[in-house]
């Protein structure tokens, strides 16, 4: 039932990613459906893989006590690598997964760090909103649990929009930009 639902999830967001960058030709409903099934088997093998390399060097870390970097706190933090693997991840779907003909690497880069920005904002509101601003108590945590997780992955899903919209905004900027000086260079 998870694995359905996720592949629906990702169908969603492929789908509306599609959307976003307005194109013409769009791949047909098998082309579709693959293309989600592949994101989605990719995010997770791409989630396990930097989850298990992180785990594995904090727990070298430990065990040699080693510290090479230990002045470097930001370098060991989830939050570094989350945004790292966030921003890898959008760049990766912007460029690959949103539309037929691949998204050049600028506009893909621009769309993913923003949207990794904006997911990064997300969270730390959400948790500063849980830990700073309400006292939720028995009775109303766990229902509060499910608003506060809603709201996150309203706001997450609209930055990962955002992050598709500017990409495709880029791409369109720069596709303009390039026929204006060719079309400055001829006259």
């Amino acid at each position: 039932i998870g694995a359905y639902a996720a592949h629906r999830g990702f169908k969603a967001l492929l789908a509306g990613l599609t959307f976003i960058h307005e194109e013409e030709d769009q791949r047909g409903f098998v082309g579709f459906n693959l293309m989600a099934l592949f994101v989605l088997v990719a995010a997770f093998v791409l989630l396990a893989v930097a989850s298990a390399l992180f785990l594995f060097f904090r727990l070298m870390a430990s065990a040699l006590d080693l510290r090479p970097l230990a002045g470097l706190s930001w370098f060991f933090s989830e939050w570094t690598w989350a945004s790292v693997g966030v921003t890898l991840a959008m760049t990766l779907i912007y460029r690959y997964a949103m539309s037929r003909k691949p998204t050049p690497w600028y506009p893909s880069l621009i769309g993913g760090v923003s949207a990794s920005l904006l997911c990064l904002f997300a969270s730390w509101a959400s948790a500063f909103y849980v830990e700073r601003v309400v006292s939720l108590g028995a009775t109303y945590g766990s229902v509060a649990a499910i608003i506060v997780f809603l709201i996150w992955l309203s706001w997450n899903v609209n930055a990962v929009f955002f992050g598709g919209a500017l990409a495709t905004e880029t791409e369109i900027a720069l596709a303009e930009q390039a026929k204006f000086r060719g079309g400055s260079a001829k006259s």
